[in-house]
């Protein structure tokens, strides 16, 4: 587990507050923003064996009066690796459709 912490410069405020471990087989990471108005995030991430995410899943809650509320946000992903093991497409899934959405170019230096 890691945690680690924002503190204005000027007035030693706490403004964010961020924790990451491993459960299972997922990575999560929750944030904590105490700045107004104050919310908490919370990420869960699937990764492949590869360890790029293939699944994630966003939760917001926002600590206000009266209650606001985000819908939860969860993203499937495909990704195409190089000869090398490293990410060179990534593809979001949404239903039945599958859209590129990043495109990595690396190039190796011939030795």
């Amino acid at each position: 587990m890691v945690e680690s912490i924002t503190l204005s410069k000027d007035d030693l405020i706490l403004h964010e507050r961020t924790i990451n471990y491993k459960l299972d087989k997922y990575e999560i990471s929750e944030t904590e923003k105490f700045t107004f108005p104050k919310y908490k995030t919370v990420t869960k991430r699937e990764l492949d064996k590869n360890g790029f995410s293939i699944y994630t899943e966003s939760k917001i809650d926002i600590y206000s009066t009266p209650k606001q509320y985000m819908s939860d946000v969860v993203l499937y992903f495909e990704n195409e690796i190089d000869q090398k093991g490293n990410l060179s497409k990534k593809y979001g899934i949404y239903g039945q459709k599958k859209e590129l959405i990043q495109e990595v170019i690396t190039q190796y230096l011939s030795q």
